[in-house]
């Protein structure tokens, strides 16, 4: 169980952190959220 938990909280405070710095990174950059955001999203898809 306490595997279990770790790998849930973990992965959670990666996605978040990730999350936080693409949006930071978008507004720093001034990253239009139509084609560069498409583009990029695609790319991490694969």
């Amino acid at each position: 169980v306490k595997f279990v938990k770790e790998i849930l909280f973990s992965e959670r405070d990666r996605v978040k952190l990730i999350g936080k710095n693409a949006r930071r990174m978008m507004k720093h950059f001034s990253i239009s959220a139509d084609d560069d955001v498409q583009r990029t999203l695609s790319y991490f898809e694969k």
